[in-house]
């Protein structure tokens, strides 16, 4: 099991308390979501074919706080933090291209679960090279979904679901007409390959997954997901993980 290490709790609380103030006692939601590289079958993804991908140690790395609010404020370490209501989640023209389309368009698939989106505050770091060719906003989508999986208690998504999510969210709020291959291989993690028939269709083979959720406790904290009173050195758990079939890796930890 992988947890996130002292300094980047450090990290994340100190960007997460500068833009949206002290976590005091609220519940903590850490989120874990890799970059990829393509092995083999670049563009298949559009064509049909087999693929191999492996999922990375560069990643998205992130807090996220439940609010009473309806709006999903997000800071990015590097970037002007935004924000985007909850009002409407249908595709917005004048954010195509922007930040904001990303989490409106998770929000919306997340929705399509039949959960009430409910608004949170985020702060992420990324190490995947932005413009790099190693999938940052597949991975800053899967993070988002992840998030809005747990804190809106949607049912769990199934790895490829939740790529195909984040291709449509790509596809259409943000505007980019890309194929599968990149959400995929961050969702399923690990070294993973699959045969795409379609578009929209592909049949994994084998993968370990690397996209996970883990909740942190103080020692006083209920049930999970529980209570992280920063700073803390008590052990961190996985809430619910869940056991994968060998032919469909389900992420390794859903709420």
């Amino acid at each position: 099991m992988t947890t996130p290490d002292e300094k980047t709790l450090a990290t994340l609380t100190k960007l997460f308390e500068e833009e949206f103030g002290p976590i005091g006692d609220r519940q903590v939601l850490y989120v874990h979501a890799p970059g990829r590289s393509e092995i083999s079958g670049n563009h298949t993804d559009h064509e049909g074919g087999h693929v191999i991908a492996g999922s990375l140690d560069v990643a998205v790395d992130g807090i996220a706080v439940a609010t009473d609010s309806n709006k999903v404020r997000v800071a990015d370490e590097g970037y002007p933090t935004f924000e985007i209501t909850l009002d409407t989640l249908d595709i917005q023209e004048s954010e195509k291209g922007t930040s904001a389309s990303l989490v409106r368009g998770m929000a919306h698939e997340v929705a399509g679960l039949g959960v009430e989106p409910q608004g949170f505050d985020f702060a992420f770091t990324c190490s995947v090279p932005s413009g790099g060719g190693l999938s940052s906003s597949a991975a800053v989508e899967a993070a988002y979904g992840r998030a809005m999986e747990t804190l809106w208690g949607a049912p769990a998504i199934e790895p490829v679901a939740l790529a195909q999510m984040s291709q449509r969210t790509e596809n259409n709020y943000y505007g980019k007409p890309c194929g599968l291959m990149d959400q995929a291989a961050v969702c399923l993690g690990g070294l993973a390959t699959w045969t795409l028939r379609t578009r929209l269709s592909l049949r994994p083979r084998s993968s370990n997954s690397t996209l996970r959720i883990t909740a942190m406790r103080s020692c006083s904290s209920r049930s999970a997901p529980t209570m992280w009173q920063p700073p803390t050195t008590t052990p961190l758990f996985r809430a619910r993980c869940r056991t994968s079939p060998p032919s469909l890796a389900r992420h390794a930890c859903a709420r």
